[in-house]
């Protein structure tokens, strides 16, 4: 009997084991620079676009979940791509005889080029030859995103430029116009390094959580539209592919149009904050040598914790439209002012008493452990 259950149990075993690899994702590699590129290609003949953002690296949390909502996005989009080779094979094959002419002129990816501020080619001085421009791209962009990856996959290459960084290059030039695509390491795997420094994404790219959260919102946005475009082709409710870029344009227009105006609100709060940011630095540095001159040193980390205390403070004050003129407050006022900061975010150090000494790094780096694991969600 002992014997038998052994055996009914390595049985048991043996089918959840299949079955657990039956359910096992694929494995797609990053070992390489040249790894990413391929796994991208592998990901879209497998059908498995959603893990697209996997490969590229996100500098923070917000970024990260935002990639996760890009990701469920990058799966409709193909599924509404399969749906309307499915629904307009004609068309379709048009698409794709285009981006292949083009391809063997060796033009590059006209959002790409946009993204590089080449703004995609030549604009024509005509509004139609403009509005027939972009309703090819919403196109191509809708029906066949991943098309052009597919078909040019061959003329990607990477190049290291140091131990941990490479840069992806088109027919041997930088694959983005200018600003090249770089890449990075990170624990042994590579991943695209989206330039997010470098001008234009820096000018928009979202540093606040309100950013990011509009961010995501229009990317919900988008995948809602993509869902209903989907089965619009579906049900035969279009009957071309230029009425789906249209339907695209009517579904996303008015949505999108909020979601730009609150963003840019938003960047026009970031532009007021680094201005006084920039002000209350130097202000600070100021300060710092009035007490030195004084003979009274300053904790470097009262410092760090004034630094990340500061642009908490200041956002509020940016928001509410509160005036402060930092760079004419006296040694006294911006002592008080600080000083009160400090209190309101749980480090009671005041800026007109002792300012450096074991107690005082003792109290300030509590309060930035403690912050630091607030920040990262550890207990």
């Amino acid at each position: 009997m002992h014997r038998g259950l052994k055996s009914v149990w390595a049985v048991v075993a043996t089918v959840l084991g299949i079955a657990a690899g039956c359910d096992r994702p694929t494995v797609y590699s990053q070992e390489t620079p040249d790894d990413v590129i391929r796994s991208a290609a592998e990901m879209i003949r497998n059908g498995e676009t959603q893990r697209l953002p996997d490969l590229i690296a996100a500098d923070n949390d917000e970024m990260r979940r935002m990639l996760n909502r890009l990701g469920v996005l990058f799966g409709n989009m193909q599924q509404l791509a399969k749906s309307s080779q499915e629904r307009f094979p004609d068309e379709m094959a048009k698409i794709r005889a285009e981006a292949e002419r083009r391809a063997a002129a060796g033009e590059g990816n006209p959002i790409l080029s946009a993204l590089g501020g080449g703004g995609g080619g030549q604009r024509n001085a005509r509004g139609e030859d403009q509005e027939n421009a972009v309703r090819d791209l919403v196109n191509r962009l809708f029906a066949d995103p991943y098309g052009w990856l597919s078909a040019n996959a061959s003329r990607l290459s990477t190049e290291k430029i140091a131990d941990d960084q490479a840069t992806v290059l088109l027919d041997g030039k930088p694959l983005i116009p200018v600003i090249g695509l770089p890449m990075l390491e990170r624990d042994g795997k590579w991943y695209i390094s989206l330039p997010t420094n470098m001008p234009p994404l820096s000018a928009g790219w979202p540093r606040s959580k309100p950013q990011w959260d509009i961010v995501r919102a229009l990317l919900t946005v988008v995948d809602k539209a993509v869902i209903e475009m989907t089965e619009d082709v579906r049900q035969g409710r279009v009957g071309t592919l230029d009425r789906l870029a249209l339907n695209a344009q009517e579904k996303m227009l008015m949505p999108a149009g909020i979601s730009f105006i609150a963003y840019q609100r938003e960047i026009e709060v970031r532009s007021r904050l680094d201005r006084r940011l920039t002000q209350f630095r130097t202000r600070l540095r100021e300060w710092v040598k009035h007490c030195r001159e004084k003979d009274r040193e300053v904790s470097p980390s009262l410092l760090q914790a004034i630094e990340r205390i500061a642009p908490v403070e200041l956002e509020k004050m940016v928001r509410k439209r509160t005036p402060l003129a930092i760079d004419t407050l006296s040694n006294a006022q911006f002592e008080d002012t600080v000083s009160q900061w400090l209190a309101g975010n749980g480090l009671s150090i005041a800026l007109d008493g002792l300012l450096d000494g074991a107690s005082v790094d003792a109290l300030a780096d509590s309060w930035i452990a403690r912050q630091s694991k607030a920040s990262t969600g550890k207990k």
